[in-house]
């Protein structure tokens, strides 16, 4: 009996000590960015900035989102092909109402 209750006072305290690694872990990098001074440097400061003000990507890089790039109109560029194994066709329109054929293809290509 007595060995069953020393087992499971190792195993409890193992589990407790294995539980609480993470929270040491994270209250000791917490403490050492403290003693360190980062927290009042204004690189680290720009960086909570940048944070809040979600101009950061995933990785933690600065990245900014301008409303230009998203609003701009992209450019076309039609390459024509031809494969004997596909039939394909290319359209004046977006409704694919007005088809192109190949004397129209030539007039493109040399504009």
């Amino acid at each position: 009996m007595k060995k069953q209750i020393l087992w499971v006072v190792i195993f409890t305290s193992f589990v407790a000590f294995l539980t609480g690694c993470s929270a040491a872990e994270q209250y000791l990098e917490k403490r050492m960015m403290k003693e360190s001074g980062i927290y009042e440097t204004s690189e680290y400061q720009a960086y909570e900035k940048f944070t809040e003000e979600n101009k950061l990507d995933v990785n933690g890089f600065y990245a900014e989102y301008n409303d230009a790039l998203v609003t701009a109109k992209p450019s076309i560029h039609v390459t024509f092909g031809e494969n004997s194994n596909l039939r394909i066709q290319y359209y004046l329109d977006g409704t694919h109402q007005e088809p192109l054929d190949k004397s129209q293809k030539r007039m493109l290509k040399n504009k």
